[in-house]
């Protein structure tokens, strides 16, 4: 078996600042005063045969190029760095799962655009995705609702549950892979820099939903919906910002990921 692999840059253009998050009230943040929550979501197996945005079939040389349709994937590995402004304290939930389909149902536009977006590829090949899918009205978000309807358990605002960082996850409906809650804070006035590896094993077939078209193979970037493979793997990253905190208080966000998998 061939070995492949490809390191994501994170791509801080697509959030306010290079990855930053503040704490107050607006749609770049988390903020104790309105109890919202900053989430965000990737999907790091998402890819198809080119290697970039629009360009040629990738071959066995390339190796950051996926080139057959059943991969064995071995695994994530991220470096994270977390620096914040000042000593608020935050929350930081990490959710890593797997699912086969359209994580966000029929309204999804197979999660490759716009607010449903799940992956991002350039010219130069792929990225590590920072969107955030949560807003300042919970209710007026599709994005937001099909998401966190189909992770957790039960409903918000209910005798369920009320907050993203003990919400219950659904194990009926994702294969829970990792679910962990750090609190993040220098026990001082000044900031902190806080770093963390992290090694997310797969250890199984991931069955693409290729197909052939005439004389050649027409590849997609997810996994097929049958019970084949392992599924597509997701991360979500969830901030939330202490009490007393107000929009000075900054949190920057700083992923650099690796996928590990192999070909036969």
């Amino acid at each position: 078996m061939s070995p492949y692999y490809v390191s994501y840059k994170s791509d801080g253009t697509l959030v306010s600042g290079p990855g930053s998050i503040t704490a107050i009230g607006n749609q770049t943040g988390a903020s104790s005063y309105n109890n919202r929550t900053s989430g965000y979501l990737w999907c790091p197996t998402a890819r198809d045969f080119t290697v970039g945005s629009g360009g040629n079939k990738g071959t066995t040389a390339d190796l950051a190029t996926r080139t057959a349709s059943i991969c064995y994937m071995r695994g994530l590995k991220e470096r994270v760095e977390i620096q914040t402004s000042s000593g608020a304290p935050w929350q930081w939930r990490r959710i890593c799962f797997r699912f086969r389909g359209n994580i966000y149902g029929a309204s999804g536009q197979n999660s490759q655009s716009g607010n449903y977006q799940t992956h991002i590829e350039t010219s130069n090949g792929y990225r590590r995705l920072l969107l955030q899918f949560t807003d300042t009205s919970p209710a007026g978000n599709q994005v937001e609702n099909a998401l966190t309807a189909l992770i957790f358990r039960g409903l918000p605002g209910t005798d369920d549950w009320y907050d993203y960082m003990n919400a219950p996850l659904d194990p009926t409906r994702i294969d829970v892979c990792y679910d962990k809650t750090s609190t993040i804070s220098s026990g001082n006035t000044s900031g902190k820099v806080f770093r963390k590896n992290f090694w997310m094993p797969m250890n199984k077939n991931l069955v693409y939903d290729d197909d052939e078209a005439g004389g050649t193979e027409s590849s997609t970037y997810y996994s097929m919906h049958g019970k084949q493979g392992m599924g597509d793997y997701y991360v979500i990253d969830f901030f939330k910002a202490g009490l007393g905190t107000t929009s000075s208080d900054v949190l920057v966000f700083e992923p650099q990921s690796t996928l590990y998998w192999h070909e036969k």
